[in-house]
Order: C-alpha cells, then structure tokens, then sequence
C-alpha cells in the first residue's frame, strides 16, 4: 500500500527517500517510544499503558481515513501547480510482459537475495533491539527502565539514518 500512495502522490524522482523515511518510522518511532513506554509503565502500569496507546492509534487511524485520498486529484488540500508536478512526475507506465512469475524466477534472481539480505539484517536488528538489548542492559547494569531505553535506542536511530540515505542515494542512482 506504501508504494501504491507512493506512485499516486509522488513524482519518480522522489519515492526512494520518501521510501527511506517511511521504513525509518518504525525505527524511529521505537527508539523515541522504548524510554517513554518503559518510563510510562514504570509510572502507570502495563494495562493503563496499553488502553492509552491503542486509544492513540485508533485517533490516528480515525485522522488518517478522514484526510488521506488515493489520489491526488480527489484531495481537496491539493493545489492545482502541486497536482500538475505529481501527475506530471509519475512517469510513464508501460505494459510488462506477461510472464509467470514462478519460485525459480525469483530463486534465481539476484535482486531477490539482495533484498532479501538487506531486509533480514534490518529486521534482525530492529527485533534484537526490542527483544533483547533492552533486558540485557536493564539487568547488566542495573538501570532504570528510561536508561536502558534510550541506551537501547541508539541502533534503531542509526538504522533509520540509513534508511534516509539509503533513500536518497537511490533517487540520485534512479
């Protein structure tokens, strides 16, 4: 879905570093999120902190469904000039053959595995951040829960500065 909205609302020239910032939300958002929600379970306990985030969420998503439109031209926030440069922007689409694609297409085709790689390698790292790192530095050094969330956050922001210049590279690549 990402990168459906992507094509509908930004020129080619920009969706590797709009891709880069979104893959970076969720690092960055559980980097800022690790010391605030320990420090807010530590205060308010596990249940209140649940109610009061997955009520937050659903706020969120309720303003998201109200704003967000598939495409450009049916937001009225939009203005004529900035619908002009996406529309104009999005390049041409032209028709791909129609080849099966089969597991031994993808198996052997090396963008695959790179892909692949880099995706196993950053999810590996933003589960060992949240799953691991965290206890380990709480229990080691015997910090506060705030403490070992920030210390724990710090691969999570690195991740998502690599993924802004992941990003950007790609657009000057493309």
């Amino acid at each position: 879905t990402c990168a459906r909205a992507f094509y509908s609302w930004l020129p080619v020239g920009e969706r590797g570093l709009a891709q880069g910032i979104n893959f970076s939300g969720s690092r960055l958002g559980a980097a800022f999120a690790l010391p605030v929600v320990a420090w807010f379970v530590t205060v308010a306990g596990w249940r209140e902190s649940f109610v009061a985030l997955g009520a937050a969420g659903i706020v969120y998503a309720g303003a998201w469904w109200l704003w967000f439109r598939d495409w450009p031209e049916d937001h009225a926030g939009v203005s004529p000039a900035e619908r002009a440069l996406i529309v104009n922007g999005r390049g041409t689409r032209t028709a791909a053959q129609r080849t099966p694609l089969s597991g031994r297409l993808l198996a052997g085709s090396s963008n695959v595995w790179i892909a692949m790689g880099q995706y196993f390698a950053s999810n590996f790292t933003f589960f060992f951040c949240l799953t691991w790192l965290f206890p380990y530095l709480q229990h080691t050094y015997q910090l506060e829960a705030f403490q070992a969330g920030l210390l724990s956050s710090g691969p999570l922001v690195a991740g998502a500065l690599g993924n802004w210049t992941g990003g950007w590279l790609v657009d000057r690549l493309y």
